[in-house]
């Protein structure tokens, strides 16, 4: 479902409505979640099986990872504090090479903007990026 308010926000539902992702004119984006959280990264390097380059991403190995997943080990923080990630592979539906992250945020995690670090073998994500905690 998407929703587009008066202010220019746009709000974008998930199918199951566990998630509202919420855009500003600005570009800003944050997530409400009662389930993980879903981010989207360019390049996690090589997956397993391998990725084929240019090709579109369909889920097809067996759950609970159904598309190739990084070989590189994968890490997250949120505010500083190690975040659970519950699923990491190539994101279905888009190009091979964009991974998706279902991270759960930390329960004692407290509200607001939190800055959010996302580490794959040795290479960290850019800082000021962060997540909005209600």
């Amino acid at each position: 479902m998407l929703i587009v308010a008066r202010t220019g926000n746009l709000y974008i539902a998930d199918n199951a409505n566990n998630r509202i992702r919420i855009l500003t004119p600005t570009g800003s984006s944050c997530v409400y979640s009662v389930a993980p959280a879903s981010l989207q990264a360019p390049s996690a390097g090589q997956t397993s099986p391998p990725g084929v380059s240019g090709a579109i991403t369909t889920a097809t190995l067996p759950p609970p990872q159904v598309t190739p997943a990084p070989l590189l080990a994968v890490g997250v923080l949120i505010n500083g504090q190690p975040a659970l990630y519950v699923y990491a592979g190539e994101t279905p539906g888009l190009v091979a090479g964009m991974m998706q992250l279902n991270v759960q945020i930390p329960s004692n995690a407290q509200s607001g903007n939190l800055p959010i670090t996302v580490s794959i073998g040795g290479n960290t994500s850019q800082n000021g990026v962060t997540v909005s905690v209600q």
